[in-house]
């Protein structure tokens, strides 16, 4: 008689941790990598567990083939199983109508067509693999202690269906296939390479059904020894005393530094990362220096001799020169300029004098700190010297000048942003050349000289012309200096006092008035501004308004009322507070390039 195919499904449920057979019935929508344990009542009463392809089956039988898989609703699946393996039960076809009676488990009917004709029904019931393998790792042992640096672990396992394969790690390594030769009853893992002191190996095996054992871990040891050096600098021993000790490889010890009468413990160094703590543990390693360092506990003394304290220096740099003396020498003296990198000073005797040379001097205040340290690594305390660079600035940015030229005429007052600058005149002067605004050029030409270039763009005389003035700057100290400048159109030459001021210049007029000589006017926030006198209306138009220094801006009115439509005024406000200004102002009627005002005056008024 033929052997009847009962080849049946499985389904891979390693993903059911916690199963709730009162659930809803869900079937399997593909048996693809699953495997079934099929009970046969009829035609003959057998066990047979089938393990499923993408399209092909084997079972425990020896039989294999094709197979089609089709969901009928949640709970009904049908199975069609083609044989295809050689003689008599080549061809046979099953179809086999599985019922979920839960998730893992139902009931089967159908029936086997023979491939020579005839059939038979076939009927049993079926489970779901959901059985995880189980794994034993034979060696090593637990707490084994091994002196050979190479090993082979082994193992068993075991499975209802069929284990698939078995992977191991070692030392937290990557997980890799183990090797079998007996379908994983027996397993092993070769060539590993141990490492000194303790070593970490876990195993797990997985079935067919992608079901999969619990993770089994040994710990063990690989035991080599090695000789330790420990190496003293300055007094002092370590306790207790390993060197020349043969200690076990990667396994851990402590040593606490006690320093000799006088001298402090420093630091550890050498093959184990640099501490401080007196208290070292540390891991045994081939060919290990440990080195522990004791120095003096007194401080070197270091003195800054020049320059000194507050005393004016009119070179770009200079030479800082010292002494410093300690118990036990010193070994180094470093020396700052300013907010400069610390810069080792040299010496020809033993650092008893020390020097530190070019060392760049900045216009006003200077610092310069010192500090030495001995060669037990004591550092002295830092000493610092404050004095006075006499030099041209490196930047007018911020500053305002007042210029009084040699020939006795009235005087003006300059004052510089980051690219623009300023000129003012000074009390009652109605010289309206005296009061213009542009951007402006500057670079030192020396220690204490530089050259400033000046740009007029002609906006409250002359209209649109551009004037350049070059003025040739010597600094006599941080607040004075001559002048010589030159144009097109004449030269002269003076003097000039320099300070610094705070910005006062709004960032904006929206939302603020300008009431001056009984007129006020308001600036909207969309460049429009209303002129008004006695409560009235007088005129209207457009503004702009830029700053050109910390204290000085420049109001552009355009009128488009029609009294006044196309005049333009523009205003030099110099802000003497945030509200407070002083006011220079030329009027054009009809502007045209290289007019001159119609009207121009001088004023005071405040913008609120």
């Amino acid at each position: 008689m033929k052997r009847i195919s009962l080849s049946l499904l499985t389904l891979a449920i390693g993903f059911i941790a916690t199963l709730n057979i009162f659930a809803d019935i869900v079937a399997p929508d593909s048996v693809a990598g699953r495997a079934i344990i099929g009970t046969m009542t009829s035609p003959k009463v057998e066990t047979v567990s089938v393990i499923f392809g993408d399209t092909t089956f084997t079972d425990s039988l020896g039989e294999y083939g094709t197979y089609t898989w089709a969901k009928l609703d949640a709970s009904h699946c049908v199975l069609t199983m083609t044989q295809q393996e050689p003689g008599d039960n080549n061809g046979d076809v099953s179809t086999l109508d599985l019922a979920f009676k839960n998730n893992f488990s139902g009931g089967i009917t159908g029936q086997v067509a023979f491939s020579g004709g005839g059939s038979k029904p076939l009927k049993g019931t079926f489970t779901l693999d959901i059985t995880g393998p189980t794994l034993t790792i034979t060696s090593p042992k637990s707490g084994l202690h091994l002196s050979s640096g190479d090993f082979t672990a082994v193992g068993a396992s075991k499975d209802n269906v069929s284990v698939a394969s078995v992977f191991y790690q070692l030392n937290g390594g990557v997980w890799t296939p183990a090797s079998t030769t007996n379908d994983w009853k027996n397993w092993s893992a070769g060539n590993l390479h141990l490492f000194p002191g303790t070593n970490t190996f876990s195993a797990y095996a997985v079935d067919t059904s992608t079901n999969y054992s619990g993770t089994n871990t040994v710990k063990f040891e690989y035991v080599v020894t090695n000789t330790l050096t420990v190496q003293i600098v300055g007094k002092g021993a370590p306790a207790p005393n390993y060197n020349g000790k043969a200690l076990a490889i990667n396994n851990n010890f402590t040593m606490k530094a006690v320093p000799a009468p006088g001298f402090a413990f420093s630091y550890w160094s050498g093959g184990v990362p640099m501490s401080t703590n007196r208290s070292l543990t540390f891991t045994m390693s081939t060919n290990l220096v440990i080195i522990a360092n004791f120095r003096d506990v007194a401080r070197p003394v270091n003195v800054i001799l020049f320059p000194k304290v507050n005393t004016q220096s009119t070179n770009s740099d200079i030479i800082v020169t010292g002494k410093a003396h300690d118990n036990a020498g010193v070994s180094s003296v470093w020396v700052q300029i300013n907010t400069n990198d610390w810069a080792e000073a040299g010496t020809i005797n033993s650092f008893t004098n020390w020097s530190a040379t070019n060392l760049t001097v900045i216009s006003g205040a200077n610092l310069v700190r010192a500090f030495a340290v001995d060669a037990a690594g004591n550092v002295s305390l830092t000493n610092s010297i404050k004095f006075i660079g006499v030099l041209a600035p490196t930047s007018l940015s911020g500053y305002t000048a007042v210029a009084k030229p040699s020939n006795s005429k009235q005087g003006i007052v300059m004052s510089w942003g980051d690219d623009t600058w300023a000129q003012t005149g000074t009390g009652s002067d109605t010289n309206a050349n005296d009061y213009c605004a542009g951007s402006y050029a500057y670079r030192q030409t020396g220690p204490h000289t530089a050259l400033l270039t000046n740009i007029d763009i002609g906006m409250m005389s002359a209209l649109g012309t551009t004037n350049v003035t070059a003025v040739n700057l010597t600094f006599t100290s941080l607040t004075a200096g001559n002048y010589a400048w030159s144009n097109g159109t004449g030269s002269g030459s003076g003097t000039m006092t320099f300070s610094r001021v705070s910005n006062l210049v709004p960032a904006s007029l929206a939302g603020k008035t300008l009431t001056a000589r009984n007129t006020k006017i308001a600036f909207a926030g969309d460049g429009t501004f209303t002129e008004s006198k006695a409560g009235s209306l007088v005129g209207y138009g457009t503004y702009t308004f830029t700053q050109y220094s910390p204290t000085v801006a420049m109001l552009q009115l355009n009128w488009t009322d029609p009294n006044d439509a196309g005049a333009v005024a523009y205003v030099e406000m110099t802000f003497a507070s945030a509200t407070n200004i002083n006011i220079a102002q030329s009027w054009y009627s009809n502007p045209s390039f290289g007019s001159y005002p119609d009207d121009w005056g001088l004023a005071t008024g405040t913008i609120k």
